[in-house]
């Protein structure tokens, strides 16, 4: 009984931030680095594990692009000139550059413990720095959630999820300690 209800408490959470993956196919093209010639290739990445449970939105040049996770990457083909790329998690960070044609950018997504969900900073990498985190991440769908990754927000919701663990928990860690003589 114990060990099904903790098979099922690790996998719920297990699923529960996942982003969308992209197919294989699609993955392996972006990791070959081509670029087309009139254009500029953007990669965001993040190759941490601390994003394993929360998803954070990207947004480029103040529009929904998609969502990363813990081992994932987006990838955005964009018109010469400048551009910015803000990331939305418990705290939200913009970084501008300049794109040139043929040209690829890596932006990391560092992510690191916040109160209630992820804070999030980012960087503008060398091509060998991002070549080598794209490569350890998967490409995720661009997908973007609408609702609001504030603190606030995400305190709630981590609030609401801690509690109902706890009170699936306790009792199951109460029931073992009677156990034990």
């Amino acid at each position: 009984m114990i060990g099904k209800c903790l098979a099922i408490v690790l996998f719920v959470l297990s699923v529960a931030g996942c982003a969308t993956m992209d197919d294989a196919s699609n993955d392996a093209l972006r990791k070959s680095f081509a670029v087309k010639p009139d254009v500029a290739g953007l990669y965001v990445y993040c190759d941490e594990w601390m994003g394993a449970f929360h998803q954070t939105n990207v947004e480029i040049d103040g529009k929904a692009f998609g969502q990363n996770a813990s081992y994932t990457y987006l990838f955005a083909e964009v018109a010469p000139g400048r551009h910015a790329v803000t990331v939305k998690a418990e705290n939200t960070d913009s970084l501008e550059f300049e794109a040139s044609v043929g040209t690829n950018y890596y932006v990391w997504q560092e992510v690191k413990a916040g109160w209630f969900s992820p804070r999030t900073k980012l960087h503008l990498v060398s091509e060998s720095e991002g070549r080598k985190g794209v490569n350890a991440a998967r490409l995720a769908s661009a997908t973007y959630r609408t609702a609001d990754q504030s603190g606030a927000q995400a305190a709630t919701a981590t609030a609401a999820i801690g509690g109902s663990l706890l009170s699936i928990l306790l009792p199951l860690i109460a029931g073992l300690a009677a156990l034990v003589p």
